[in-house]
């Protein structure tokens, strides 16, 4: 496990073309949702089939998103760390089983004092009965943490049914504004293009019929 989210699934042969991956659930009883983070498929662990075999491929390894999870990715390729400070955020929403889903992003100003200055600010993302809620604490992002001022590319729904509107609701002001969205029926995934939201900032995306 790469913290309480990600599950990556070690490939040591130099020729594999499969391989077996356990799943686990929080509630050995019942059955558990995980996501591949590379073709964003949904995979269910159940009590009596824990463990999958699923094709490796050349230029990937095996990665997993845990069903109940928001994980706050940046998607652009850069040559360095340092370049990516004020690149755009995507959000990636794999709801568990119950359509619910939680996750939190930790900013500062990237110098390593945050814990002398004070200059960091965390927020928590939570999803539950179709909306998606972000919550920064402090509410207003301390002098220092540009990062929180980066903007929201996209937001990833995955493990979707259908087709569905995104109404983007700012804790800033004004009224609901509707984002456009595609949804890939093949894969579950609906994706919400250009919120026009700050990742450091209050807002909602309610997905509607």
């Amino acid at each position: 496990m790469l913290g309480p989210h990600v599950l990556v699934q070690p490939i040591t042969a130099m020729v594999c073309e499969a391989t077996q991956v356990y799943l686990p659930a929080s509630d050995p009883a019942q059955p558990a949702v995980w996501y591949d983070l590379h073709t964003l498929e949904a995979l269910t662990s159940t009590p009596g089939q824990r463990v999958l075999t699923l094709p490796v491929h050349p230029d990937r390894v095996p990665s997993f998103l845990r069903g109940g999870a928001v994980l706050p990715r940046r998607d652009r390729p850069r040559r360095s760390s340092a370049a990516t400070h004020s690149d755009p955020f995507t959000l990636l929403v794999g709801p568990d089983a119950a359509g619910a889903a939680a996750g939190s992003l930790y900013l500062d100003a990237y110098d390593g004092y945050a814990y002398q200055s004070g200059a960091a600010v965390r927020v928590g993302f939570t999803l539950a009965s179709g909306t998606l809620v972000a919550a920064p604490d402090p509410p207003a992002p301390p002098q220092g943490v540009a990062a929180a001022a980066s903007e929201v590319e996209r937001v990833v729904f995955l493990g979707q049914s259908a087709p569905r509107r995104a109404l983007v609701h700012r804790a800033a002001g004004g009224g609901a504004a509707e984002a456009s969205t595609a949804f890939d029926a093949a894969t579950g995934v609906l994706t919400v293009h250009r919120p026009r939201v700050r990742v450091g900032e209050a807002f909602s995306i309610e997905l509607v019929e």
